[in-house]
């Protein structure tokens, strides 16, 4: 997919007293085979920007343009085309998979979706394809989710996002739910992905360990402002925004502590 930028985009939820401002004047841009981070605590305007980079949450001002073009403007066949070329790795694995479809059928879904055309046969070779790109067992095709184990769910969840060959996919929180045993090898998981498949990543996170591992550039968001914006390694050797360095002071801290713990 070509670039994918936000212009200035604001996003309020309720009216009045009630009014919430979620996103405030966010610009941002999404390179192809790159990954932007999100990095803010829980609140910040992350998930609703990611939403809106899907073309999946109306905003009130500001653009969301794609290779140069406004979306707003997107007729519905090149709608079609951007949902099909988009998708998203959600936090909670088992939010994507119906617990009344079996594996197979779940990752198979997006194809039935997007493809009806596409033949049984083909959407079937295509679903194990993307299980094998996931390091997924295609033997467990007539599992349910409840028989996986969290790692397992995550990566079918991860098939799922890939079946489509996506140009750009959205990392809700990708590892945040997963053991920490698990969580290295689900990254390496992405990377492998992204290079083999030359995906785009928008990193929606709080860790900055996943950030290491995926992002080279980030947007640190605090109240839905976009507080400081850059090359990750900058950002985090010479922190510019008082808040940026309380998020890297914090995991400095807990790291101190974990070491301490452990001698």
């Amino acid at each position: 997919m070509s670039t994918l930028v936000l212009e200035d985009v604001t996003k309020t939820y309720g009216q009045g007293a009630n009014a919430v401002e979620a996103v405030r004047g966010v610009s941002l841009s999404v390179e192809p085979g790159g990954t932007l981070g999100l990095i803010g605590e829980s609140g910040s305007g992350k998930s609703t920007l990611g939403r809106i980079c899907l073309g999946a949450e109306a905003f009130d001002r500001g653009r969301l343009l794609v290779g140069g073009e406004d979306f707003a403007g997107f007729d519905r066949e090149r709608l079609a085309e951007f949902r099909r070329r988009t998708s998203i790795v959600l936090q909670e694995p088992e939010l994507a998979l119906n617990p009344r479809r079996t594996l197979g059928q779940s990752v198979t879904e997006p194809l039935d979706i997007h493809f009806p055309r596409l033949p049984a046969a083909e959407r079937h070779a295509r679903a194990e394809h993307a299980l094998e790109l996931a390091h997924l067992d295609p033997g467990l095709w007539d599992r349910y989710p409840r028989e996986l184990s969290g790692g397992q769910q995550q990566r079918a969840g991860i098939a799922r996002a890939v079946v489509t060959e996506p140009e750009f996919v959205v990392l809700d929180e990708p590892t945040a739910s997963l053991d920490l045993s698990v969580r290295g090898r689900i990254l390496e998981t992405l990377r492998e992905l992204q290079e083999r498949l030359g995906l785009s990543y928008l990193l929606i996170t709080h860790d900055m360990a996943t950030v290491s591992a995926l992002a080279q550039r980030v947007v640190v968001l605090y109240k839905g402002v976009a507080v400081e914006t850059g090359e990750w390694r900058e950002v985090r050797a010479n922190p510019a925004d008082e808040y940026t360095r309380k998020l890297l002071s914090a995991v400095l801290r807990v790291r101190t502590t974990g070491t301490t713990d452990r001698a």
